[in-house]
């Protein structure tokens, strides 16, 4: 065979080029590791400083708590060399600040491959990184592939832009996902509708098992609009409850399962899980079945499919503009192509009810309700990017397509599910029973007022829950803040305490928080180290009356800085710590001593109603110069009146009575 001159002239300059564009890519990840390897130091080094009080405060919590500031794990770095991993000890919030140290060294990066033991020779040329492409799919939910892949991907296309845009995905994806590890139950329940939370590979074992077992089953996928319009439809809810998997799509899901303080493990949707699914379908004898959307839509998709596939088996399409009239007609050319998996792309609940009708007609053994998935995969519709997706941002890409259809489902659909999520979570989560807006009978009332005490009851709890998680986003703000800004005066204070007298700075004492659950209370040492041995010589002197706390106006325990920073309370700045962890806020009853609530009378335990505070109505009207009796009616009148406008009160009345030193001793 003879090969023109042109044709050689022509693979000359094709092999020429890529070697160029080869050469082009080296020098431009050459060029990027040089640039990232001062950048990330010296950003480390500014965030360190500017954190530094935070980070001191860290280190000594975690050395107090645990005996020592670190955790260290070894693992395997750049180029194959070993290091060690430092995060600061205790499970405090915060433990990751002590990678900045690593990050100094050199032997991290803000961005890189994941840190695994896993070692490849590709992932072994750039430095791990604290936040991965991988791990902001995994907090997504979308992580549908193994982390060796996901870096490999990363090594391959890193630039310093990439890098910054990743950092920026990352932000969002933990605004959306949060920091909390969460337990993954088996399901979960919204609505009285048991969702499967798997995995989008568990999924596809199931349905090609069912696929081999010759059985009948009903797969249906939800997202918040489907939820939403179970809510509304008793026959679409009642369906969802008999299918046999549930399985959940969408990121409105995945804040839901936060909201119900669960994980969800992964977005399980159609559309991730169709190619997955023909993969595991090429070279077998399983047959599939693509049923619905526009005329020509299904043939396309299996056109495109099969050629991205060979040896996939995509037997009959159809498309999904018939009406029921034609059903036995379409169920007929359905089973005479013998397939194994039924795909029905209708809509919600369209879908699921045809399938649901008509299943013990069809000769299939899995069918599944997909949406739009054909759309996308016939090239009708363009999916959003990956990294769209990776900021769980695909809906605002859907509204930018769709607007006049999809505005509602997203902009007013979203919140509606998750305020539905937030008002029935307590319902759905217990598995109680209860009917929904639209399945509520409305009968007149048998005793007028007993059900407006029901009703108030009703509002005031939900005032409550509201109350205390506007409560908690306030004092996490506010005592970060105070923490930064006071971190002079307590190392000041530490000093002080230190030079005094022998002992450690900081004192610890097991202390009652809400309902009854002990936590490590922290201040400042006030006392001699022997204060504890030397309290029962005293016991006769107590100046509080009611003999449940013990207070003496000149107790001869307390050191000379004790009474300074006592009478200031200074002594208490360490409780912003407790505040910072959620065993105390800012505003609340004082947190009692085990033994002082052994002696707690029935009407004295509501106090333990309320999460303790560091100041409330009785510190900034006299504090221990009030009866014990008296203080109990200030804290259950704080409770029964609890809001936010109350505690920004107290707390600017704190600020005087700190001053005055009114009953500080």
């Amino acid at each position: 065979m003879t090969i023109s001159l042109a044709t050689l002239r022509t693979l000359f300059f094709r092999k020429l080029a890529a070697q160029l564009n080869r050469s082009k890519c080296l020098i431009s990840n050459k060029l990027n590791q040089d640039v990232m390897k001062f950048l990330d130091p010296v950003a480390a080094l500014v965030i360190a400083l500017v954190l530094s009080p935070l980070i001191v405060i860290r280190a000594i919590a975690g050395f107090c708590r645990c005996g020592q500031v670190f955790d260290k794990n070894s693992v395997t770095g750049l180029y194959g060399k070993t290091f060690n991993r430092l995060m600061f000890s205790c499970d405090y919030p915060g433990k990751e600040l002590a990678c900045l140290i690593n990050i100094i060294k050199g032997d991290l990066a803000f961005v890189g491959p994941t840190i695994n033991e896993v070692t490849n020779e590709i992932r072994l040329s750039v430095k791990p990184g604290l936040v991965s492409t991988y791990k902001i799919r995994k907090k997504v939910c979308i992580a549908h592939e193994d982390e060796l892949t996901a870096d490999m991907e990363y090594v391959y296309h890193k630039s310093l832009v990439g890098d910054m845009a990743i950092i920026l995905r990352n932000i969002v994806s933990s605004l959306l996902a949060g920091s909390r590890e969460l337990p993954s139950p088996y399901s979960v329940n919204f609505f009285d509708i048991n969702v499967w939370n798997t995995s989008i590979d568990n999924a596809v074992k199931w349905i090609l098992v069912n696929t081999q077992n010759k059985g009948k089953k009903h797969l249906a996928f939800v997202n918040p609009d489907c939820l939403n319009i179970s809510f509304r439809n008793k026959e679409y809810k009642k369906l969802l409850q008999r299918v046999d998997h549930v399985l959940p799509d969408g990121i409105g899901l995945k804040i839901g399962c936060r909201m119900l303080n669960v994980a969800l493990k992964e977005n399980v949707n159609g559309t991730d899980m169709f190619p997955i699914l023909c993969e595991k379908l090429v070279n077998t004898d399983l047959k599939m079945y693509l049923l619905g959307a526009k005329h020509g839509v299904a043939e396309k998709t299996a056109e495109n499919m099969r050629k991205r596939y060979p040896g996939l088996k995509i037997c009959g399409t159809h498309h999904g503009y018939f009406t029921s009239e034609n059903d036995d007609k379409v169920i007929d050319h359905i089973n005479s192509c013998k397939p194994d998996i039924l795909l029905v792309a209708m809509g919600a609940p369209m879908q699921d009810l045809w399938i649901d009708n008509n299943l013990k007609k069809l000769n299939v053994h899995v069918a599944m309700g997909v949406g739009g998935l054909f759309d996308f995969y016939s090239g009708m519709t363009k999916r959003a990017p990956r990294w769209v997706r990776e900021m769980g941002m695909e809906w605002s890409w859907r509204i930018l397509q769709d607007p006049a259809r999809m505005w509602k489902r997203y902009i007013i659909g979203n919140p509606l599910f998750l305020y539905r999520v937030w008002r029935y979570g307590d319902n759905t989560q217990h598995g109680r029973d209860f009917k929904s807006e639209q399945d509520s009978e409305i009968k007149p009332p048998e005793n007028t007022s007993y059900i407006t005490k029901c009703i108030k009851k009703n509002l005031w709890i939900k005032s409550q829950k509201l109350h205390n998680k506007t409560k908690r986003i306030f004092d996490i703000v506010a005592s970060g803040c105070l923490l930064i800004t006071l971190t002079p005066i307590m190392l000041l204070t530490a000093l002080a305490v230190k030079i005094e007298s022998s002992g450690p700075v900081l004192f610890s004492q097991k202390r009652i928080g809400r309902n009854g659950k002990a936590f490590t209370f922290w201040k400042f040492r006030s006392m001699y180290i022997d204060a504890e041995e030397r309290k029962q010589e005293l016991i006769n002197n107590n100046d509080m009356q009611g003999g449940v706390l013990f207070k003496m106006r000149k107790d001869p325990r307390i050191t000379a800085i004790g009474r300074f920073i006592r009478k200031t309370s200074i002594d208490e700045l360490p409780q912003l710590w407790n505040v910072l962890t959620g065993d105390m806020s800012l505003v609340g009853p004082r947190p009692c001593l085990p033994c002082e609530a052994d002696k707690y009378s029935v009407t004295d335990r509501y106090r333990l109603e309320s999460a303790p505070g560091i100041t409330c109505i009785w510190q900034i009207s006299g504090r221990s110069d009030i009866p014990f009796e008296k203080q109990v009616e200030m804290d259950i009148e704080y409770i029964n009146n609890a809001s936010l406008e109350n505690d920004l009160n107290i707390l600017l009345k704190t600020v005087p009575a700190v001053f005055s030193g009114r009953g500080a001793y």
